[in-house]
């Protein structure tokens, strides 16, 4: 089974802040890690244009340092 996305799109990665974002997509990559499978990424497989940059560089961020399952 593979399961993605999960980082809200809306409230986190348009609405947050990098600080959320990152404590966000490091929380969500402790539930949903374990067993494997999971491929963080933002809600829906997409980002809407209005998503602040450094959001986005804040989730990739969080993800490169808390998402390996090496």
């Amino acid at each position: 089974m593979l399961l993605n996305g999960c980082i809200d799109t809306q409230h986190v990665l348009i609405q947050g802040t990098p600080d959320l974002s990152r404590e966000v997509t490091r929380a969500t990559l402790e539930t949903m890690m374990p067993g494997g499978g999971y491929v963080c990424s933002p809600s829906h497989d997409y980002l809407l244009p209005e998503t602040p940059v450094e959001n986005v560089i804040a989730m990739y961020e969080a993800i490169r340092k808390y998402g390996s399952y090496l």
